[in-house]
């Protein structure tokens, strides 16, 4: 299901009024941003998420208000609205309705985002990241986390997918030694949200990246890998999120780790969101993305693509994992047909 032009403009002008009148009124506009997304959540992730929202912002001094209202002070106001209305209405509203459709017909999963891993030496350029992309968007897969490491130098290779994929709402998790000059010329494209790694060796070239980003108004989080692989480290990284002044943080366990603790994980960030002890709101990358997966499909799953162009799957529900698909070599379609059959 190809997002709605009519629903989209409506949605996107009566966001961009509330999001420039926020400064006047916060509360009342943050209030009227949650009562809008209520009205057109269809999916019951959707539904979960502006219900507790509600809930939250029905609190005395609620910490979501100065939040929301710095992230939206700080940030190029297109940035903000554009990556919101592809993630909230193309992805999880229009992209979900998809999703659903082609299962019901296929009598496969679907996962609901793809993480993508980069590197300078991995065999993912443009065009096969484009293919990949493509392929996933016919399927109603809008959402897409693109890990890249330190080595990365392929941005031609990112402006490029960006640019050919403007409904889609991108995650770009990036180490802090990576030429930051690069990243800075995607600002061009407001479909983006930088994550900064933030338990990098050095705390000074973590926070100077974090400061260039900010200045340059990108929409950017924090995003924390833990050192250890047998700890959930959710409060560590708001914590440590919190001290370089960033008001997102994602937290990027070992998928192994997540996949066997993935319960524990999931109550963590929900008990932590509704008890928020920093000036940062966390999210677990790969808990948030199965949570939204599965209230969408009825069985969560997980799906990593390696810079090689191999494909680890999971169901969530079964647990059965499998990596013996490379998407170089085979379609998107293909690969789901034969390891996410419905239960």
């Amino acid at each position: 299901m190809k997002p709605n032009k009519m629903s989209r403009s409506l949605i996107k002008s009566i966001t961009k009024k509330a999001i420039e009148r926020i400064q006047e009124n916060p509360e009342r506009e943050i209030r009227n941003l949650v009562d809008l997304g209520s009205m057109f959540a269809r999916g019951s992730f959707q539904k979960q998420f502006f219900h507790t929202a509600e809930k939250e912002l029905a609190k005395n001094n609620s910490p979501y208000y100065k939040i929301v209202s710095e992230i939206i002070r700080k940030t190029d106001k297109d940035n903000l609205l554009t990556f919101g209305i592809n993630l909230g209405y193309n992805s999880l509203t229009c992209g979900a309705a998809a999703i659903r459709e082609f299962e019901e017909k296929s009598g496969y999963n679907v996962p609901w985002a793809l993480i993508v891993e980069l590197s300078a030496h991995g065999k993912l350029d443009a065009e096969i990241l484009n293919q990949l992309i493509s392929q996933g968007e016919e399927l109603g897969i809008c959402s897409y986390v693109l890990i890249l490491n330190s080595d990365y130098s392929r941005s031609h290779d990112l402006a490029e997918v960006v640019k050919g994929h403007r409904d889609c709402a991108f995650l770009l998790c990036i180490e802090p030694d990576l030429d930051i000059s690069d990243i800075e010329n995607l600002q061009r494209f407001k479909n983006i949200l930088i994550g900064v790694n933030v338990n990098f060796r050095d705390h000074e070239k973590t926070r100077e990246v974090i400061r260039q980003l900010q200045a340059a108004r990108l929409l950017c989080t924090a995003f924390y890998r833990p050192e250890g692989t047998n700890q959930i480290e959710i409060e560590k990284a708001a914590r440590l999120a919190a001290s370089l002044d960033c008001k997102l943080v994602f937290a990027l366990h070992n998928d192994s780790f997540f996949i066997d603790n993935h319960e524990k994980i999931e109550k963590a960030v929900n008990e932590l969101r509704l008890n928020i002890k920093t000036s940062v709101i966390p999210f677990d990358l790969m808990a948030d993305v199965v949570m939204a997966d599965r209230n969408i499909s009825g069985e969560g799953c997980l799906a990593i693509v390696s810079e090689n162009g191999d494909l680890r799957i999971t169901n969530m529900k079964t647990k059965e994992q499998t990596g013996e698909y490379n998407i170089r070599l085979r379609s998107l379609k293909d690969i789901f047909h034969h390891a996410l059959p419905k239960q």
